[in-house]
């Protein structure tokens, strides 16, 4: 009688063990079947073995990363509660939907160190030259991005930005070392989305030129003029600190200069220009003499003559007051007359 019992609780267990089998199967097929629905025509998505994971609002999941570490991310205004998880080299972050567009969870952030490859192939591990050529003239040089050894994730020197005007705010960033991808994020940007140049334009005769502002600081702004070089690098064509700049052909020579607004103590102009091949500057107070400059083209009620102009003020020793003119032509300046109603709009 005893035996049979043990028997019978034998077969008890093995039948539990059976349908706990099928279960996993079940479970496993199921996500296998999701991962053969893709999101057609997503550029961010990427493939994580053979799972497929795309940063979009309208695709929902019912399992991400089955079987991996995952916790709570608490509800925040104006986003929704979600959830985090973790696997092999991976991290995804997700919003929870149970709506018309299905009960699960959405995706809008991946970050991937192995086994990882984007919808155009490319992986961890492959070269720049594979990257570059995979996305051409789409891909941004991001030098904003530095790698900080207190943060988590994998020593990189080098970050390149996917995000072309697409109507969306999503972008792809890959993290290089030593010219090898070690690190892919995707992610929805919100309010910010990296690798934005901004407006394109020629600039002390360079073509593609696009100004990038930094920090403030004691001497002004921190204003960079940049390009793409043909390696896809962002290259600094002029770096300067400044209250302002703005990009003027002062001397009507076809060449763009920047004049930029220095003053610290006292109004103050500078301009940089391209003379005989190489960027050279001038100090507008040290060049003439005077105790303050303005740039002209600020002046709404100055004729069109004088707008790529600047006015200076003087003092004489014995307490005279004075406003001359000068232009600026090829990094030389030249006096065009004193300051008075004439160079004014009547």
């Amino acid at each position: 009688m005893e035996s049979r019992g043990i028997g019978m609780r034998k077969k008890i267990c093995i039948l539990l063990c059976v349908i706990l089998l099928l279960g996993s199967i079940t479970a496993c097929t199921s996500q296998q079947e999701e991962s053969n629905q893709v999101d057609e025509g997503n550029e961010y998505a990427i493939y994580y073995g053979e799972e497929y994971y795309p940063i979009s609002y309208n695709f929902v999941m019912e399992c991400i990363l089955d079987g991996e570490t995952e916790e709570d991310i608490p509800e925040e205004f104006p986003y929704p509660a979600g959830k985090r998880h973790f696997g092999d080299g991976i991290e995804i972050k997700t919003f929870i939907v149970d709506d018309e567009r299905g009960k699960g969870e959405v995706i809008y952030h991946i970050s991937a160190t192995k086994d990882t490859k984007t919808i155009r192939e490319v992986g961890i591990g492959d070269a720049l030259k594979a990257l570059q050529e995979a996305y051409g003239i789409d891909l941004i040089y991001e030098n904003d991005w530095i790698y900080n050894p207190e943060d988590s994730g994998p020593m990189f020197n080098q970050v390149y930005i996917f995000a072309p005007e697409d109507g969306t705010t999503n972008y792809i960033a890959f993290f290089l070392m030593d010219e090898k991808i070690v690190m892919i994020e995707l992610g929805e940007g919100f309010d910010y989305r990296p690798g934005h140049r901004g407006e394109i334009f020629s600039a002390l005769g360079m073509d593609g030129v696009y100004k990038r502002t930094g920090e403030a600081t004691a001497l002004g702004m921190d204003i960079s003029y940049c390009y793409t070089n043909k390696n896809g690098e962002e290259e600094i064509l002029l770096n300067t600190f400044a209250k302002y700049t703005r990009e003027v052909d002062i001397d009507e020579d076809g060449i763009v200069e920047v004049v930029e607004d220095c003053g610290v103590s006292a109004a103050n102009c500078a301009v940089y220009d391209l003379v005989d091949g190489q960027i050279a500057r001038i100090d507008i107070n040290e060049a003439a003499g005077s105790l303050w400059s303005s740039f002209m083209g600020d002046m709404a009620n100055a004729k069109p003559e004088y707008r790529t102009c600047f006015e200076t003020g003087f003092k004489d020793e014995d307490g005279t007051e004075g406003i001359e003119v000068y232009r600026v032509i090829d990094n030389k300046l030249i006096y065009v007359c004193p300051f008075s109603n004439d160079v004014l709009m009547k």
